[in-house]
């Protein structure tokens, strides 16, 4: 059930007995000792990975999406990774499709009624009913607006805001 580095921890931890065979207190004793284990172990790990935060900016090579890499002569590796996220400005978004005149890149919010089929009807028969229709906009038309250039770089960037956040990444030797 367990490797042998893995008994080899249990048995540091005083963990290395066989579960079938503990009685109802070794098993709730062993269980309280897990659970406080853990909670260190967390501690522990959340402090280890602003080090390696730490280290792998002062030491590690910066690529162009700016993850710092520290590769270590035993072959093993420390990574800071850069995770972007985009999120869409809804607000300044439709607003801006509205000004250039992209109704059918907008998605209608009407309930349990199928929204394209309304605003194309609203559109074809009287525009002046879509000034009170609530919109959005979702990331396929925002890029679809954007590589048909029907908006600007700059347009762009001004309706998203990126957020990048860091994910730890330990690698063994190859």
């Amino acid at each position: 059930m367990f490797t042998t580095s893995e008994k080899a921890m249990l048995e540091v931890l005083g963990l290395d007995t066989n579960i079938s065979e503990l009685s109802a207190a070794e098993v709730s004793h062993n269980a309280l000792r897990v659970k406080a284990m853990a909670e260190v172990l967390k501690t522990y790990e959340k402090q280890i990975r602003l080090r390696a935060f730490e280290v792998a900016e002062a030491e590690g090579q910066q690529d162009d999406k700016g993850s710092y890499l520290i590769k270590l002569e035993d072959g093993s590796s420390i990574k800071k990774e850069a995770r972007t996220s985009v999120k869409i400005n809804q607000e300044e978004s439709v607003k801006l499709f509205q000004k250039r005149q992209l109704h059918k890149l907008l998605t209608p919010k009407f309930n349990n009624i199928e929204p394209k089929a309304i605003l194309d009807e609203l559109l074809l028969y009287n525009s002046k009913l879509v000034d009170d229709v609530e919109f959005e906009v979702s990331p396929q038309a925002l890029e679809q607006a954007y590589l048909g250039e029907r908006i600007s770089e700059q347009e762009l960037q001004d309706v998203t805001t990126r957020e990048v956040t860091y994910a730890f990444k330990v690698a063994k030797k190859k």
